[in-house]
């Protein structure tokens, strides 16, 4: 019998479970599931230690009774474990529950900002996300969503009104345009993309795009307008060349510190 094969570094896999007995039960009961048989303890064990856990079997026995107790496996005579059907369900839900965290974990690490280049990618990315995000945006934005809008754009004047940190303000807008799109997932990438944004932002107060901050609203007022009358051309347009610009600003500031 082949050794049981896990996609992702046991390392990432130990982050998804809060206590090592959750995941030895995971494990256990995935490899009984990749045998599709019987499984014995010294086959289980063989198996961990492939994956470099090293338990004994009496550990394992342990474990077993745990996941007998829950109703996810079942003694077959001397043999070992069988899954039942509510341990197969388990241990396909569970899989899944890993696979995403697992995902999102990269997706984060891909997107933490340490210099210029990643900042015009992150930016480069964003201008693809809100220009479909803004073309949906016309065919989909509620009243509420209008009112997030503007009420952003008020706040927005204000911060620049009083000289306060607005930094948070414009990203914010874009946020609410990507909402009204009405696609979760674009939402929730537009999010960490906005967020990561900031971090550097924060940290790099000499950005020439701050110095524009009072013509972005004037932008994002135009945007509004665009959208509100359902305006797909002016509403997509305005939305690129303004994300262009911001990107040429950003180069160019690269380019000076080099």
């Amino acid at each position: 019998m082949s050794n049981v094969l896990f996609m992702h570094d046991m390392k990432k896999i130990e982050k998804c479970f809060s206590a090592r007995g959750d995941l030895l039960e995971y494990i256990i009961m995935d490899i009984i599931l990749q045998y599709n048989d019987v499984v014995g303890s010294w086959t289980l064990k063989n198996e961990l230690d492939i994956l470099e856990i090293h338990i004994g079997t009496a550990t394992i026995g342990r474990v077993l009774k745990i996941l007998d107790n829950k109703g996810f496996t079942v003694p077959v005579s001397n043999k070992g474990r069988a899954l039942t059907k509510k341990g197969i369900d388990e241990v396909l839900k569970t899989r899944s529950r890993i696979h995403k965290s697992i995902l999102s974990n990269d997706i984060v690490d891909s997107v933490e900002i340490t210099h210029f280049d990643d900042l015009i990618e992150v930016l480069s990315t964003r201008l693809i996300i809100e220009r479909e995000a803004t073309r949906l945006a016309v065919q989909n934005a509620t009243q509420e969503d209008f009112k997030q809008m503007s009420d952003a754009l008020d706040q927005h004047r204000m911060l620049l009104s009083n000289e306060l940190d607005d930094s948070r303000a414009g990203l914010d807008f874009h946020i609410y345009i990507v909402d009204a799109a009405k696609n979760k997932f674009m939402s929730a990438v537009a999010r960490l993309l906005a967020y990561e944004e900031h971090q550097i932002e924060a940290k790099v107060p000499s950005l020439s795009a701050k110095k524009h901050a009072m013509e972005y609203v004037n932008v994002h007022q135009e945007l509004l307008e665009a959208i509100q009358d359902r305006d797909e051309e002016r509403a997509t347009r305005l939305m690129e060349e303004h994300l262009n610009q911001i990107i040429g600003l950003v180069k160019r500031d690269r380019e000076i510190t080099l």
